[in-house]
């Protein structure tokens, strides 16, 4: 009777851990004009393809920019935390899964740009065609932030 109840309180022990570890991860996770910032950053870049040497290479070294300061941003902010340790994110079935959204990403922009053209100049055909990609640049970065920090909390959950 007195292992069992020993048990459990190791049990409870290890729960409220975990929680604890939850609710310190959720709090330094990136906020959401990180992810907006992202987003928008796969928008320029895409969207600059057809603009001409001078103007699309500016467009998208900003796009770029966006990308790394969202990044950067994100990591910055995840290092504050409270946690520490090795964390095991980046698994083999993780890596490949990642890899088949970038490719979705571009599948997407790929296929709204050939439905596009025959509507819009070469040059302006990537500006619409990059708004489906950018949006699900946005899914893809909210899974990132789903595999690194855990699923989000409510502000108030304890």
């Amino acid at each position: 009777m007195e292992k069992e109840q020993e048990a459990r309180a190791a049990l409870d022990d290890v729960r409220r851990r975990q929680e604890s570890v939850g609710r310190e991860l959720s709090r330094h996770r990136p906020r959401w004009w990180m992810d907006l910032l992202y987003a928008l950053g796969f928008y320029v870049v895409l969207a600059s393809l057809e603009l001409g040497a001078g103007i699309s290479l500016a467009a998208a070294g900003v796009g770029f920019a966006l990308l790394f300061l969202a990044v950067a941003l994100g990591i910055r902010r995840a290092a504050r935390g409270g946690v520490s340790g090795r964390r095991r994110v980046w698994t083999p079935g993780r890596v490949a899964a990642a890899a088949v959204w970038l490719a979705g990403i571009l599948g997407v922009f790929w296929a709204a740009r050939t439905l596009i053209e025959g509507h819009l100049p070469e040059w302006a055909a990537p500006m619409p065609a990059a708004v489906p990609a950018a949006v699900l640049s946005w899914f893809f970065v909210r899974w990132l932030g789903r595999i690194g920090f855990g699923p989000r909390r409510p502000a108030g959950a304890e």
